[in-house]
């Protein structure tokens, strides 16, 4: 009868133990294929979670029978069972409609609702038409509120002053520009 027992016991512990799995994969763009760091990787239901790496490579230990969440800025959540599996390789889908939503502000984003400052957008494909030599010259006319004055037409001299909101203000009017995610003061 002890032998019984402890059959059971060492059985059922086999059991427990094995219902954890440790889940590694890879999380992709479909725009481009490249890994995405820092999505967040959530065991529904817990707070057991992790986050990708650089290159989108995640470990993460779970129940075998969990559902993983994965989420990133601009790119639909997705819920996957584990079902016992130990590798996940996922390919996140773009969210077009949230990323209209969304305005970078320096170092994190806001949604546009409950920004109070104005944001204007124009497209590097715009700005390629523009004949003129100096990209500060470029912005006049296509980005609204904002005014250019040149003071000089001497070649090499030839750049723009960028002012938003009128030229008067009781401080720094000029714009923040922000070009393939790197900002500057132009002023």
């Amino acid at each position: 009868m002890r032998k019984i027992i402890t059959v059971i016991i060492l059985l059922s512990s086999n059991y427990l133990f094995a219902q954890n799995v440790e889940i590694q994969g890879v999380v992709t763009s479909e725009e481009d294929g490249q890994g995405l760091p820092g999505v967040t990787i959530l065991e529904d239901g817990t707070t057991n979670g992790t986050i990708s790496d650089a290159d989108g490579n995640f470990s993460i230990v779970v129940n075998a029978d969990a559902t993983l969440t994965f989420s990133f800025v601009g790119f639909l959540t997705q819920n996957i069972p584990v079902s016992g599996r130990t590798r996940i390789d996922l390919v996140m889908e773009l969210d077009v409609a949230s990323l209209e939503e969304v305005v970078v502000i320096g170092y994190a984003t806001q949604k546009k609702e409950t920004l109070v400052s104005s944001v204007s957008t124009v497209q590097g494909e715009e700005l390629q038409k523009s004949p003129q030599p100096n990209l500060s010259n470029s912005f006049a006319g296509r980005v609204s509120g904002v005014i250019a004055t040149t003071s000089s037409g001497e070649p090499g001299f030839d750049g723009s002053q960028l002012l938003i909101r009128g030229q008067t203000s009781n401080g720094d009017n000029s714009p923040l520009i922000v070009v393939d995610g790197v900002i500057s003061q132009l002023g």
